[in-house]
Order: C-alpha cells, then structure tokens, then sequence
C-alpha cells in the first residue's frame, strides 16, 4: 500500500465504443475497487462520446471530465481547462491513451516537469507513423510508454522508442460464464465478429465475401456485426450494407450497432470470427474464448499472439476470403477439433485476467513516483 494518494489522470481524445474506450471504463472502475490509495481523474477531450460509456464510467468513477471540444477546433480554450482540473487534483502522473492527448500531455510537461506521462499504445502502426522529431519530443518527455502486445512492443523498439514496457490489456473474467457445451449442430452456424466497423481496418468485408461463399454451399449462417456504426463509421457501414445487398445476405447478416452486454450475444454464438487488416492485439478474441467462442483470425501481429493455429484457434491467410471460407468449413466439420480449441482456448484466456494487467499498471506508477 502507498503511504500517500497517487493522484492519476487517464486522458483519451474520445469516448466512443472501440477497445481502447472499453478498456479505459473496465480499468477505472476495477482500479477504484482495487486500490484506495490511487486517486483517479478522467478526461475526455473531444465532444465524440458514447452515452452508454458516459453513464458507466461516471457511475464508477467521482471525478470524470468531458471537455467538449470540437476536433480540429483551435480554439485554446480546453488547454486553460485542463490546467486547472491537473492543478486542483495535483495530478502526478497523466496516463494517456491516443496520439492527441499524448501531445497535450507533453506540453503539460514541459510546463510542469514534475509531471510523470505514460502512454499507452492500443494499436498496431503508432511507432512507424511517427516522424523523426515526434520520436525524440516522445523519448525526452513520455516516462514510459506501455505496448499491448508483443508486435507493439517491437514496432516500438525498433523505432527507436525508450523505457518501453509490455502489458497485456486484460479481461475481467469473473464477469465472463463459459460455455461448456458443444452446441454447434447442423441446423445454423451462429457467427459473430465485435468490432468498429471500419471495414480497412477490422476487415468486415472479407468476412462477408466468405459469407457468401458458405451460403452459396448451403451451409446455414447467422452473423451479427456487432460495433458502433454511426459518426465516422457510417461510410463504412453504408458500403458493407451495399455488399451485403450485391451478395443477396440480407437474411444471414445483422448489423447490431452498440450492444451493452456482448456477452449474451457471445453465449449465443458458435464461432467468432476476426478478420482485421490491422490489430493491435484483440481484446474481443480474449472475450470469446473465456466464454467458449472457438475463434478464427486473420495472420496478423497481434491476434496471432493470441490465437495460436489448431490449438487456441484458427488463423487465416490476411485478406483472404477463400482461405477464411475453407478455415470455417474446417471447424465447423470436425467437431472434436472444435471441442479441443475451445478448451485450450479456455485454459489460454485465463493469463489475461484483468487483475494482473492493473497490478502490473500499479507497479508502474509506483516507480515513477519514486
């Protein structure tokens, strides 16, 4: 236990419903209830927030901001704001999530030395998109940075990034009930994909085109796409409603938008299915396989971590929807493969508990506060 409070800010651009904004809400509320010596405050800069994640987390948490501020505004006035919110709360360390508030927290620290920053980098491409000077600004004034998986973490070494540490994100698996049960029968396969629907980035697309091909074979389906698709997910969800149309789905395909309680959804499903172009590390996959969801993912860094092929999953050549169609066919045939992934799946998912990624981010601030 600490002799005195640690005062933390956790700063993210926006509260939208994606992995990094469900991620912060699960890790306020289960720091509060782990630890009486943290003292968090949360910020949210821009005025793109999630109702449903707006009332959680103020729910657990006493101290929440939402700044409202437009993006791309110029307008100074939410800097003034925050000065004040990391002054009355004598903030010590800022933990931000995205590349926006990692800038304005390097300003705050060149106005405050004192102030400790950690960075967290959800996603994959982070590192390799920064240019020479954004890498020497990061290495002088982020105290650490932390990579959700092992590809983060070599993207960032390899960049040239200091004081670089992985942390798995985690799952609070007690609120997850597993399914024990083989109920993959002939009558329909029940698939189901979680993620933002970006279709460049999460690869809703492809899973469509293999769809297709399943229908087309006469194998019965029913997949829900389950991920917000409104504000800036509306182009792509207007082009895969499209795609669904051109390839006559309109009965197998459901687009579910924001659901509170996946996990019901998930209790009703035979497969999980993710197809991304690009992923960080896939929290969804950790959420599928504690609840008895064999999964199927694209060959990628970071899902791959996770899914290791014909023991914890099945992984699919990236972007390539015969493959992803046959991978399916695979499973869904062989019900003592599909049995065997589902349980070493189970055993896998259990490293992941959410306790020992936020003992780990204790640890963390506890050193720097040194």
């Amino acid at each position: 236990m600490y002799k005195t409070r640690l005062n933390i800010m956790h700063f993210i651009s926006a509260l939208l419903s994606g992995g990094s904004e469900n991620m912060l809400v699960t890790t306020v509320k289960k720091l509060n209830t782990l630890n009486s010596d943290i003292n968090i405050v949360v910020v949210v800069m821009n005025n793109l927030v999630n109702e449903g994640l707006k009332r959680e987390l103020e729910k657990n948490c006493e101290n929440v901001f939402f700044l409202e501020r437009t993006p791309s505004s110029k307008k100074p006035g939410y800097i003034f704001e925050l000065m004040k919110i990391i002054k009355k709360y004598n903030i010590e360390i800022i933990h931000t999530h995205d590349f926006g508030t990692r800038i304005r927290s390097i300003l705050f620290k060149i106005l405050n030395p004192k102030l400790k920053v950690v960075y967290t980098a959800h996603t994959i491409d982070l590192f390799n998109n920064m240019n020479s000077i954004d890498k020497v600004l990061h290495n002088i004034f982020i105290n650490k940075s932390i990579a959700i998986s092992n590809a983060v973490y070599s993207e960032a070494v390899n960049n040239g990034i200091n004081n670089v540490v992985r942390i798995y994100n985690g799952v609070d698996l007690k609120s997850f009930i597993f399914k024990n049960k083989n109920d993959l029968t002939n009558e329909r396969v029940n698939i189901i994909n979680v993620a933002r629907v970006t279709h460049l980035i999460k690869g809703q697309d492809i899973l469509i085109k293999a769809l297709k091909l399943l229908k087309d074979n006469n194998i019965k389906i029913k997949c829900l796409f389950v991920g917000d698709i409104t504000g800036c997910f509306e182009e792509s969800y207007k082009y895969l409603l499209k795609l669904v149309d051109e390839m006559d789905l309109q009965q197998e395909v459901v687009f579910t938008g924001n659901i509170k309680n996946v996990h019901d959804l998930l209790l009703r499903s035979n497969l999980f299915i993710l197809p991304s172009r690009v992923e960080g590390f896939g929290i969804a996959v950790i959420e599928a396989m504690i609840s008895g969801i064999p999964v199927i993912c694209s060959d990628i860094d970071g899902p791959t971590e996770l899914v290791k092929n014909r023991e914890t999953g099945l992984v699919f050549k990236s972007q390539d929807h015969n493959d992803l169609y046959k991978k399916i066919l695979e499973i869904i045939c062989d019900l003592n493969l599909y049995m065997e992934i589902k349980n070493n799946a189970y055993k896998f998912s259990k490293k992941f508990d959410i306790s020992i990624m936020l003992n780990k981010y204790i640890n963390l601030y506890k050193e720097l506060k040194k």
